[in-house]
């Protein structure tokens, strides 16, 4: 089974290793673009894991 393009944060937090704190951070400093690394659909943020693999390889 493939994975999913987007996941809800904390799965996020889990995958990467990444708080939610550090992920709060780079959205609020621009740095993660909406509809692009994330989206928030119902107050809950979603993260898309193919962004944020091109982000790592370029901005890591």
């Amino acid at each position: 089974m493939n994975q999913p393009r987007w996941v809800l944060l904390g799965h996020f937090c889990e995958l990467t290793g990444f708080t939610q704190k550090a992920v709060y951070a780079l959205i609020q400093k621009g740095r993660w673009m909406l509809s692009r690394e994330y989206k928030k659909v119902n107050g809950r943020y979603f993260i898309n894991l193919e962004a944020y693999e091109r982000w790592i390889e370029t901005n890591g």
